[in-house]
């Protein structure tokens, strides 16, 4: 015969309505709490209608059966005492303010880092292509013939921009552009000054 755990007390007894009261929405038919434990909480609860008093079901305090502790509905009283409905009630708003100012903050970096990207490409669009390029020299071997794939890096470094990639066999280079040919037939021009600025990456493939 299996043993059930009485949540109450924690010792175990065979699960039978001999140790168990029966209760036909629980599980296996039978109580959670063993039969010793309910007539000892059935007894306390008869002496605290005898006193008046009520049993928070969060402190566990017994307080007077008042409106002064428990709030009153329709018919019953609450099983939370008020003072511990003050301290979920601070404890909720206190959680509420908090999570209002990190998002607060979040969006507050939000727009600071926008109007950053926006000012690093209003500047970077305002500037001629060959500014700063002067001494640089395209210094990527390309031979014709050879497969390439060209990646566009984004505007923050690290970043690549998804599907921005194109790979094919080079088939033209002169001193400004170069061209590849991707196994489709299809061609696309590169400029060397990209590569120079950093906007570009070339991989041989």
């Amino acid at each position: 015969m299996e043993a059930k755990k009485c949540k109450i007390c924690g010792e175990k007894y065979p699960e039978t309505s001999e140790y168990f009261y029966k209760r036909r929405d629980y599980k296996n038919g039978l109580d959670t709490t063993c039969k010793f434990c309910r007539r000892k909480e059935d007894a306390e609860r008869r002496e605290r209608l005898k006193a008046n008093t009520k049993k928070c079901s969060q402190c566990g305090k017994d307080k007077p059966l008042n409106e002064d502790n428990f709030d009153k509905l329709k018919v019953v009283y609450r099983s939370v005492c008020k003072s511990c409905r003050d301290k979920n009630k601070k404890k909720h708003l206190e959680t509420k303010q908090r999570k209002k100012k990190e998002i607060e903050q979040f969006k507050k970096e939000k727009r600071e880092r926008d109007i950053q990207d926006e000012k690093a490409f209003r500047k970077m669009i305002s500037q001629p292509r060959t500014k700063g390029l002067a001494d640089k020299e395209f210094d990527y071997p390309l031979t014709i013939g050879k497969k390439y794939k060209v990646i566009k890096l984004a505007l923050r470094e690290g970043q690549t921009r998804t599907n921005e990639t194109f790979q094919g066999e080079l088939t033209q280079i002169t001193d400004n552009f170069f061209v590849l040919k991707n196994k489709v037939g299809f061609c696309e021009c590169f400029l060397k000054n990209d590569y120079k600025l950093g906007e570009i990456k070339i991989l041989e493939v």
